[in-house]
């Protein structure tokens, strides 16, 4: 059990050490309900992360994940790029 009480179950496939880049595009799409003045020039904001995926346990920190195979999870440390 880790500090928080729980029992690491290790999964059959790790992506712990994984570096990867994501970038995140935010901006108007069709067919939304979005007040029509809202980012009406089509300009769009792109977010580039960098993430590494950890084998670091994290407690979720609310109940009722159980049914999805537990409240834990592992830590995805994230940067902007």
């Amino acid at each position: 059990a880790n500090q928080l009480g729980a029992t690491a179950v290790e999964p059959s496939v790790s992506l712990g050490g994984l570096d990867c880049k994501v970038t995140l595009s935010v901006g108007r799409e069709d067919g939304t309900w979005m007040d029509k003045e809202w980012a009406a020039s089509g300009a769009r904001l792109l977010l580039p992360l960098s993430c590494r995926f950890t084998d670091e346990i994290v407690d979720l920190g609310f109940p009722g994940e159980e049914a999805l195979g537990g409240r834990f999870c592992r830590k995805i440390e994230c940067s902007g790029g």
